[in-house]
């Protein structure tokens, strides 16, 4: 459910829609950054290696936090996760469909 606060929608925990697109699009294009990074040092380049790119690249350490209570849910993690894997493995953001 969708909640109106100062003419800003949110999804009723407090980060906007707007703010997690952002987010989403910075992450997408750190990935698609890391797939560059990888290249030039001439590594393979897949799910696993990108997974272990985010963590040791530090991409998930900004998370907004989407609980009331100002923690961070798993669900918002793993997405804002694979969406870098994706835009990594892909080489690009948004990646090709």
């Amino acid at each position: 459910m969708a909640v109106a606060a100062c003419g800003v929608t949110t999804d009723g925990y407090g980060i906007t829609m707007d703010e997690r697109l952002s987010h989403l699009r910075t992450v997408g294009r750190r990935g698609a950054d890391a797939h560059q990074q990888l290249r030039a040092r001439d590594m393979r380049i897949d799910a696993a290696r990108c997974e272990q790119a985010y963590y040791s690249s530090g991409a998930g350490d900004d998370l907004p936090a989407d609980n009331p209570d100002g923690s961070t849910s798993d669900i918002w993690r793993e997405h804002v996760k694979g969406n870098f894997v994706e835009a990594c493995v892909a080489g690009a953001f948004p990646p090709p469909r």
